[in-house]
């Protein structure tokens, strides 16, 4: 890896989760909930005041620049007026501040309402939404630009003397959206200080014909080696970070414009341990490569370790911190080690990162990390080429299920498939919600089956509890349809038990329609055991 600089929003309970996606050599840029499958895309006209100089410590802003103007783009939800999206994106108080734009004025137009607007070039599902991208299918091309604001840091080191504006050129990149829709994805790499990152995309095509194909690369697949890959010091505070399971896959980039070949790594995905930093819980935190990563393909003599250029890593990050679903997204600011020769996997680094404390001002933090990777097994293999719907099926990614009275979390084993399952602590009713997907390619038969794992210490020998199962569709004008449920006592303790669920009619019939929001829910209704029920391989069933 390399040396990163990087800046949060202002409250040190993010800069945690920072400190953990330091372990992947990177800065972050943002932090916010994905709209809805139902909004609309807008493009915004903004004019504004913004911080010239800071005062110190970085409470207020000494003195504001003159009015600037800048396009970007937003969503809004149904019904919900072009300008107030825009102003609402735009003129509120920036998340990684103290203090306010000033005069911010804000115009909004619907590109997707638009008459004679191409659904094609603006399409809600990528741009507010998450766009699966399936096996065989090519990925997104997105044409956009950029705009930001880098601190200058004044000799307090805690405040900005001055800022740079930067209006980047238009990009045009290819992008997996599976995991994270365009308007967040597409925000700009975080350098030293980078503030009120915006974008204003210009066209969006799925599935282009100008893009690469995901296909099974799975058997060039390296499976991450699990345990400490680094320590990160901020200030007198240590934490040591942890990788518990992930993969890479390994490939071969070509360059359009050059034909020139390079190995790269065309996929990455690490789920990182639970941590706690100054008080703040950092859970679930899945990291994830937003294109290849390209080697120099020029191997030092003595190590066979080539390099990744500054800007070459690109990643986001999605975990929850104190609770709340957040996501960033990482660049690195310097060049990047990595080894793939003999089979093997490597990446290492030193890294300097630059965070935000509770009250703003700069924190170091230093870190070295090392992570390996060794060739996957045949189920390893099958895990990295999983679809995202096999991955909500599967419950490989925590993130992918909520609830809001029990704690989630990834489990390796024991597990029935893939390489995960969802781990469940909580007692009483307990909602478990997950997210949305398509019934595109779905083959639905008589049933639903999925495994529970029954933990033992069951406090009541007459009754064990129960498990529900609940399908929502809204477009297709279904909302928590009762599927079943089955009855856990009598199932055997310490194991999986499978559990079945007869499809209603009308619940088969709805799976057979081509809709874009579905989403499976759970209801496990059991006593208090303080320990961890696990929920795995979800399938449809005779």
């Amino acid at each position: 890896m390399g040396q990163s600089a990087i800046r949060l929003r202002a409250d040190f309970r993010l800069a945690a989760l920072a400190l953990i996606v330091g372990a992947a050599g990177c800065g972050n840029v943002s932090v916010r909930t994905p709209p809805g499958s139902n909004d609309r895309v807008i493009t915004c006209r903004i004019t504004r005041q913004e911080c010239a100089v800071e005062s110190a410590n970085a409470a207020t802003c000494a003195r504001y620049s003159a009015a600037v103007t800048l396009t970007a783009t937003a969503c809004a939800t149904p019904g919900q007026d072009p300008t107030t999206a825009c102003a609402q994106a735009y003129c509120a108080q920036p998340g990684d501040v103290k203090y306010p734009y000033m005069n911010c004025t804000a115009s909004g137009n619907d590109v997707t309402d638009a008459p004679g607007t191409n659904p094609s070039v603006h399409p809600v599902s990528g741009i507010c939404s998450p766009a699966v991208v399936a096996t065989g299918q090519r990925l997104a091309l997105a044409t956009f630009t950029q705009r930001s604001l880098t601190c200058r840091l004044a000799a307090d080191q805690q405040s900005c003397a001055s800022f740079t504006v930067n209006n980047g050129p238009t990009i045009a990149e290819c992008e997996d959206l599976s995991n994270l829709a365009a308007n967040d994805l597409l925000k700009p790499p975080a350098g030293t200080g980078v503030r009120s990152g915006s974008e204003s995309i210009a066209s969006l095509v799925l599935n282009s014909p100008s893009c690469p194909v995901v296909g099974d690369t799975a058997t060039a697949s390296k499976a991450l080696t699990a345990g400490t890959i680094g320590t990160v010091t901020a200030g007198s505070i240590s934490t040591p970070v942890t990788l518990t399971s992930g993969f890479a896959t390994v490939g071969t980039f070509c360059d359009p414009s050059t034909e020139h070949c390079s190995t790269s790594i065309d996929r990455l995905r690490a789920n990182l341990g639970d941590v706690t930093v100054s008080g703040a819980q950092v859970r679930n935190v899945v990291a994830t490569n937003r294109g290849p990563i390209v080697l120099s393909g020029v191997p030092d003599p003595d190590s066979g370790a080539q390099t990744v250029a500054t800007g070459g890593v690109n990643l986001a990050l999605r975990g929850l911190v104190n609770g709340v679903d957040s996501f960033f997204l990482a660049t690195n600011t310097a060049p990047w080690s990595a080894n793939v020769s003999g089979g093997n996997l490597n990446i290492r680094g030193p890294l300097n990162l630059q965070v935000s404390d509770a009250n703003g001002r700069p924190l170091f933090v230093t870190m070295n990390v090392n992570v390996n990777g060794t060739p996957a097994n045949n189920t390893q293999q099958g895990c990295a080429a999983l679809s995202p719907v096999g991955r909500l099926f599967g419950f490989e990614d925590p993130l992918s299920w909520s609830s809001s009275s029990a704690t989630l979390s990834l489990v390796t084993a024991p597990i029935t498939q893939g390489c995960g399952a969802l781990g469940i602590t909580g007692q009483g009713f307990m909602p478990i919600n997950g997210s949305g997907f398509s019934t595109v390619g779905l083959n639905p038969t008589a049933a639903l089956s999925v495994d529970l794992f029954v933990p033992s210490s069951q406090p009541n020998p007459f009754w064990t509890g129960a498990l529900q199962m609940y399908l929502s569709c809204p477009s297709g004008n279904v909302f928590n349809q009762f599927i079943g449920q089955v009855e856990l006592t009598g199932k055997p303790q310490n194991q999986y038990s499978t559990l079945r669920f007869p499809l209603p009619a009308a619940t088969q019939s709805t799976l057979r329609q081509p809709l874009s929001d579905c989403a499976f829910s759970f209801a496990l209704n059991v006593n208090q055991t303080n320990r961890t029920w696990i929920l795995d391989n979800l399938r449809f069933t005779p």
